[in-house]
């Protein structure tokens, strides 16, 4: 007779199912992961893709980088929190002028702020998560 209980921590699937009940540290681990892509966003200029400022703005800003003056957009989009046990929020807080940048305002060009992540990162934080919940490593 096969002890099933033994072949499912034999497995260690009580750790699995643990995980998958209790998601909040995987939550953390995405929202880790988020806040990572979008440092890299802001610190690559958009992937490469964000138009320079022009020299009036370039003098009047309290940062030389793009879309940084202040830095509460940037600190906005790279702080994530975990709401309840199913979601990570990033979002703009107070930093509502995002839009204007992502859509371009007053001759401004467009350069977005929260770009959608391109399927290799989306492949990355999937393999991540998935050794999470099946080993608990990330």
């Amino acid at each position: 007779m096969i002890d099933a209980h033994a072949e499912v921590e034999n497995l260690g699937l009580d750790e699995v199912i643990a995980r998958l009940e209790q998601p909040r540290e995987m939550l953390q681990l995405l929202g880790g992961m988020l806040e990572q892509y979008e440092s890299d966003i802001f610190n690559t200029g958009g992937r490469g893709t964000w138009a320079e400022n022009d020299a009036v703005t370039a003098e009047a800003k309290n940062s030389g980088r793009v879309l940084v003056d202040t830095g509460n957009l940037l600190r906005e989009l790279t702080h994530s929190r975990v709401d309840g046990d199913d979601a990570v929020v990033v979002d703009q807080g107070d930093a509502y002028y995002g839009i204007f940048h992502q859509q371009g305002d007053r001759g401004m060009p467009t350069r977005d702020p929260a770009p959608e992540p391109h399927e290799s990162d989306v492949d990355q934080w999937v393999e991540r998560l998935v050794t999470f919940i099946l080993d608990g490593t990330s």
